[in-house]
């Protein structure tokens, strides 16, 4: 669902997908039986489009819509993501105001002490 968020898709896309997560997370049967007998959409809250996505998760290990969605994404704004305290919006914040997309560059915006005086970051957020 991050790389969903940071790539732009609908946000109602994007909450699907995570409550889809979430279903598939707490299910406490064989969830792999349930894709190959094509029955995913018996679990509430997975639509047709989420399902193909699960069983290729599931079957096959990957998934092509996340494939499309990394060669989307800088991967360095993953590695950014994963920060304390960096979420979706924030890394967004970056990118957009600040053209931050990689580590080392966020690392020389905190150098030159550039995030302290962004709107949504600050001293704080810097320091970490």
């Amino acid at each position: 669902a991050a790389l969903m968020a940071l790539a732009g898709e609908n946000e109602f896309k994007i909450r699907a997908f995570e409550n889809g997560a979430r279903v598939v997370e707490s299910y406490k049967s064989d969830i792999e039986l349930l894709a190959k007998q094509g029955r995913l959409e018996s679990l509430q809250g997975i639509g047709k489009g989420l399902a193909e996505v699960i069983r290729e998760l599931v079957l096959e290990g990957k998934s092509q819509v996340h494939e499309t969605l990394k060669k989307q994404i800088p991967p360095g704004m993953l590695d950014i993501l994963r920060l304390p305290g960096m979420g979706v919006k924030r890394v967004q914040l970056l990118a957009t105001e600040l053209d931050i997309t990689t580590l080392g560059e966020l690392e020389y915006a905190c150098v030159e002490n550039r995030l302290a005086t962004m709107k949504g970051m600050g001293q704080k957020q810097q320091a970490r």
